[in-house]
């Protein structure tokens, strides 16, 4: 692909049929099997070349997993994985760094007399001199909940998490940044997916439903990520290409075996 963006090949324009240079968008990268997808966009990327293929692994991305622990921090103060989530995410701590401060924390609480269920163990980070603001802040947002749809919490907790400044700080380049923005504008798509499917068969939508219902996208593998912005090689199995064309196509995995049925004629 790189070399054929290189060579300068003209193709006639659909829309003005006009010649003009080839481009990434004009490609197409048909596979056998949904395992090769995720090869083919890693290679690409690898050579610099955006690719726009749907995958699984949505809730798996780091702008995903902020928003996601913004939000049950917000509903729960004693969802101390959110906080530790938080942390790390926001200011590049290490595991082993927030857990031995985790640590030291429920020490200091086991030495003025309280249990692990007391109330004060969610306190990490949310309250005292070492409190994070962005959890701090959250704790201050918690009783606006009552009257936000789930959709509108998660909106909020994109909103309070800075993950769009984040993004650009966790990529390298800024088409990378912006299929990180476009992975929490799907997530909030499937939120609203959520609502309109608990509007259809009459049930209550709730913040832990639409968790939960991510955790089923997760099972099924139907988490997709964003594609990549305009200007991207589509990368596909055959089966989805069908009825689409592009002025250049590229075939991989035709040296794939079938495998043979004894029983089949």
């Amino acid at each position: 692909v790189s070399e054929l963006l290189g060579r300068g090949i003209l193709i006639a324009d659909k829309a003005t049929g006009q010649e003009r240079p080839l481009q990434a968008s004009d490609i197409a990268v048909l596979c056998r099997k949904n395992d090769h997808i995720k090869s083919a966009v890693d290679a690409l990327s690898r050579w610099g070349i955006a690719a726009a293929a749907a995958r699984p692994g949505l809730m798996s991305t780091p702008e995903v997993q902020l928003v996601l622990a913004c939000l049950r921090r917000l509903q729960d103060a004693s969802d101390t994985v959110a906080t530790a989530m938080i942390v790390g995410l926001t200011g590049s701590v290490r595991p082993e760094d927030w857990l031995q401060d985790r640590l030291q924390f429920l020490a200091g609480i086991a030495a003025d007399g309280d249990g692990e269920t007391s109330p004060s163990v969610s306190a990490w980070k949310a309250e005292g001199a070492d409190a994070h603001p962005l959890i701090a802040r959250l704790a201050s947002l918690r009783p606006s909940l009552v009257s936000l749809t789930p959709r509108e919490a998660l909106r909020l907790a994109k909103a309070e998490s800075g993950v769009a400044r984040l993004a650009h700080q966790w990529s390298a380049a800024e088409r990378e940044a912006q299929v990180r923005i476009a992975n929490i504008e799907a997530l909030l798509a499937l939120a609203q997916q959520y609502e309109e499917a608990c509007l259809g068969s009459r049930q209550p939508a709730t913040i832990n439903g639409m968790l939960l219902w991510f955790q089923e996208l997760v099972a099924d593998g139907t988490d997709g990520r964003a594609a990549a912005a305009q200007g991207a090689v589509e990368v596909m199995t055959f089966h989805a290409a069908k009825g689409l064309e592009w002025p250049m196509v590229i075939v991989i995995g035709l040296d794939h075996g079938y495998r043979t049925d004894l029983w089949n004629v």
